[in-house]
């Protein structure tokens, strides 16, 4: 019997909704994740596990700073 979660997923994805409420993508075959501060109005970005020093004003600038770590 064939898993299909067992599947590889594509080097490169588009922004999804995650179960968490939280944004992620693959890029270059890394994992970047962006979400909301809870107690503040900023977010976080997160790239392959490791979180970004710096915290960001928009959900776009958290984006853009996770897939820059990347290129």
């Amino acid at each position: 019997m064939t898993n299909f979660r067992s599947k590889p997923l594509p080097e490169n994805t588009e922004w999804q909704l995650s179960a968490k409420g939280n944004l992620w993508r693959q890029k270059s075959g890394q994992n970047l994740v962006v979400g909301r501060k809870t107690q503040d109005d900023d977010y976080w970005a997160l790239v392959d596990g490791k979180f970004l020093d710096e915290h960001y004003e928009t959900l776009t600038a958290a984006q853009c700073a996770a897939e820059e770590e990347v290129d």
